[in-house]
This record gives C-alpha cells, sequence and structure tokens, in this order.
C-alpha cells in the first residue's frame, strides 16, 4: 500500500541545511580541493547547483563513471538512504556514481532524524545529506534510475520518456536482473535491455513493488524500510560489482 502523497506534509523542521550533500558523489581528486576552497554554504550551492559540472569533474578525472539515481519524493527518507546504503554495498568505487533526487522542490534540506538515527546504526552516516530535486540533466546522466514508487518513476520519464527502459522499482530490478551481466555489456546496455523485456502493457512496476513511505512514521518503521532496501541492494551490488 502506498503511503498518502508527502507533497502534502511539511518539510522537515530543521530547515535547509549548509552541509555537502551526500545526493552527490565527489572524485577523490578534485572533491578535497573543493571542499578546502569553499565555505559550508557555498559548497552546498556548488553541489546543489552544479550536476553537469560534475560530468566535467569526472572527465577530467579521466575515471568512467557509471551513474546510479534513486528517486523518492522528498528526498529526505527513502533515496537518500538506498543511495547510502548501495554506496556501503559498493564500498570504495570512484567509477560508481551514486545520487538521489526528489520530485518534489525539497532543496537544501537534511534527512530525516529517523533516517539518519537507522544508518548510523548500520555504520553508515547520513548527517550530511542536503536534498535535492530531480531534473532533465539528471534522468539523462543516469545509466540506472530507481524509483520508490510508480508515481515517482513516471516523474522520471516527464522529464525525459527515453528513460524508461533504464528506470525501475527496486523490487522489479533485482526480479529482473537476476545473474551477471554479460561480459563487454555496459551498465546502461543492461539496464535498457532489461527495460526492453517488460510486458508492453506494465512498463514500470506494480504496486507490490513499491516502496512506502517511512516519513512521519516511528523508528521501527524506519528499520524495515531500511531492512528491505538493504537485503535488495546487495543483491544490485553484486551484479553492479561486474563493472
Amino acid at each position: 500500500m502506498t503511503s498518502a502523497p508527502q507533497s502534502a506534509r511539511m518539510p522537515p523542521a530543521a530547515g535547509p541545511a549548509t552541509h555537502t550533500p551526500i545526493s552527490t558523489t565527489r572524485t577523490p581528486s578534485i572533491g578535497p580541493l573543493i571542499d578546502n576552497l569553499l565555505s559550508p554554504p557555498a559548497r552546498a550551492s556548488f553541489y546543489l547547483t552544479s550536476w553537469p559540472l560534475h560530468s566535467i569533474v569526472f572527465a577530467l578525472n579521466d575515471r568512467p563513471s557509471v551513474v546510479i539515481l534513486f528517486v523518492c519524493t522528498g528526498n529526505t527518507c527513502r533515496s537518500p538512504m538506498a543511495a547510502a546504503l548501495l554506496r556501503h554495498h559498493l564500498g570504495v568505487d570512484a567509477t560508481i556514481e551514486v545520487a538521489s533526487v526528489g520530485t518534489i522542490g525539497w532543496n537544501g534540506y537534511p534527512a530525516t532524524p529517523h533516517a539518519v538515527a537507522v544508518l548510523a546504526e548500520r555504520g553508515i552516516d547520513l548527517s550530511a545529506h542536503i536534498s535535492r530535486k530531480i531534473n532533465r540533466d539528471d534522468v539523462e546522466r543516469a545509466d540506472v534510475i530507481i524509483a520508490m514508487t510508480r508515481k515517482h518513476a513516471w516523474a522520471v520519464t516527464a522529464h525525459d520518456a527515453d528513460a524508461a527502459d533504464r528506470t525501475f522499482l527496486l523490487a522489479e530490478l533485482i526480479r529482473l536482473a537476476r545473474g551477471q551481466r554479460r561480459n563487454g555489456e555496459s551498465v546502461r546496455q543492461w539496464a535498457e535491455s532489461i527495460g526492453q523485456s517488460r510486458r508492453p502493457d506494465r512498463p514500470i512496476g506494480h504496486a507490490g513493488d513499491e516502496i512506502t513511505d517511512p516519513v512521519g512514521e516511528s523508528i521501527e518503521v524506519y528499520r524495515a524500510t531500511a531492512s528491505l532496501l538493504d537485503r535488495w541492494l546487495g543483491e544490485l551490488a553484486a551484479v553492479l560489482d561486474g563493472d
């Protein structure tokens, strides 16, 4: 069962954050230089507004990048939790960039306190996360787009209809993608081939694949959400690790 639209709820009471966002991954060589040169507010502004520039950063470092994008409503609990958990499974791998965005304009907000707490229990620091709204550049750059609900997937395709073949609900992606990629197959090619295998009358997931919004719920609900995400993301990491 899906939750009520998050857009109808008030944003987190903590207000806009000013840390470097976890929703954007930086390369090892360029990121520290930016952090040293810019004040915390300027760093936040840089990473929130420089998504296209981020592509140039990777090019300058001559490091191939696979981009995995998670999408939820406000980018304050589900998608940042998923992104952080996948990074945790992948370990230090500069060739895979993991990002998260929301479909509504809650730019500059931290992750919810319960989201931070449940990931801290797993040894993952989500305290520096800053929420960000999706844009077309995000969609075009992403090799695999993982939405929390079908509504989020539809929001993705509203930005770029061609992205439908590489947009999935998480449970759907795991169900369709059992096993390793073929030798020489890029992550984007792998995702598109899976997407093209879907039934025409059910292009992106179904209700049972959706991740219910835990915002406003108890920490136990957040723990259950984290456990569900973690199990599936462990399987996804095993496939991506073939890169």
